[in-house]
């Protein structure tokens, strides 16, 4: 798994349309790294460098390549494209031995640009099976986000590989997730649609006068924290900016079983930028002690 710093440049978010962050994840080019012709961008812890890792991009501002850099794994990702899907094909090399690939992932944008379904197929942690899942998207006229219907399966009857079909029977339907926005087409809330009532989430999303985003909120009126059952659940993301930086904070709240409110900071981020752009430095904080998590260089083409 990577870490946490290198994945959480969603944080710095500036634009009205706000729907891209909620789907970064089904987003194959980092238009960071495309606009500023990143080649390679690596990352050094600055307590543990057996978490150094280096990824390097294509022209397009994909990533083809992540590793660590004291291991002998690399994680290598190439694509392919048919008709109207981009395929992603997502394989290793350990000690300069290529191994079969370990997944697939399937991406279908409309004319717009933006992602309408995906399609991942992949091997499972658990014995030799084959898991797999697929994400439809709908869109108003507007070419706003409605709904996203996610399904999927963990015992999947096909290898992995680039022609995997997706039959729809073998799937089951594991979460709706309707969107709603405000004047400024920002997306203002995010309902789950099925499961039980009480257990379902919301979240809200609220924006400072510039349009960045500065806090996020999940609540749930019941649900599990470990294997305790707790009430009024709130999981809470702020952002403060400066002209160089955010500072992210998560916080925890929830009502025990005795009624008691719990309040936690959980841990909280600074993320320093250059006028591009690109993180430079990452930096966690403590008990108000502020210290270096990690560097960020980079190559260009």
């Amino acid at each position: 798994m990577k870490p946490i710093l290198l994945i959480i440049s969603f944080f710095i978010i500036d634009n009205a349309f706000s729907q891209n962050f909620e789907l970064d994840r089904y987003y194959l080019v980092d238009t960071i790294m495309q606009k500023n012709k990143v080649k390679t961008s690596t990352y050094k812890d600055a307590s543990f460098t057996h978490l150094n890792t280096v990824s390097e991009y294509d022209s397009l501002g994909r990533e083809i390549l992540w590793y660590y850099t004291n291991g002998d794994t690399k994680n290598f990702s190439k694509y392919l494209v048919h008709k109207d899907t981009i395929i992603q094909v997502q394989y290793s090399t350990k000690g300069g031995i290529e191994k079969s690939p370990r997944q697939i992932n399937k991406y279908v944008y409309n004319r717009k640009g933006f992602i309408t379904f995906y399609a991942s197929c992949r091997e499972s942690s658990i014995g030799k099976k084959t898991e797999a899942d697929f994400v439809t998207f709908d869109y108003e006229k507007s070419n706003k986000l409605a709904s996203v219907l996610y399904y999927s399966t963990y015992n999947y009857p096909f290898a992995v590989n680039v022609n995997f079909p997706i039959v729809d029977t073998l799937f089951k339907l594991t979460n709706v997730e309707s969107f709603f926005y405000n004047n400024l087409s920002q997306i203002i809330a995010k309902k789950q649609m099925i499961g039980k009532k009480d257990e379902r989430y919301i979240d809200s999303f609220f924006y400072d006068k510039k349009k960045r985003l500065i806090k996020e909120v999940r609540f749930q009126k019941e649900g599990f924290l470990g294997e305790m059952r707790q009430s009024n659940i709130f999981f809470i993301n702020e952002y403060v900016y400066t002209d160089s930086s955010v500072i992210a904070t998560t916080i925890l709240q929830f009502d025990d079983a005795f009624g008691k409110t719990n309040r936690n900071v959980e841990r909280q981020y600074e993320i320093m930028k250059d006028a591009k752009g690109l993180i430079n430095y990452t930096y966690s904080t403590k008990d108000n002690i502020k210290t270096l998590s990690g560097i960020h260089e980079y190559s260009f083409y």
